[in-house]
């Protein structure tokens, strides 16, 4: 009986690999694009709480929006 994991299908690949060179080290890396701007101290995110309820409503489905600080 043949091996069936004796074909290994990156072999073709290995020629492109040697003619590309060494790879580049990590610490060469580009930056990524320019830094996002500081939200400064005394702004805040406004932040919402939806909530999903059924009590005391005849098993109707309510959806509640709390603390949104608009």
């Amino acid at each position: 009986m043949t091996d069936r994991l004796s074909h290994n299908p990156f072999a073709a690949l290995r020629g492109l690999r040697d003619a590309m060179g060494p790879a580049e080290e990590p610490g060469d890396a580009p930056t990524a694009g320019p830094e996002q701007p500081s939200i400064p101290a005394d702004v805040r995110i406004a932040r919402a709480v939806v909530r999903l309820e059924r009590s005391g409503r005849g098993g109707k489905e309510v959806t509640r929006i709390d603390h949104l600080g608009l």
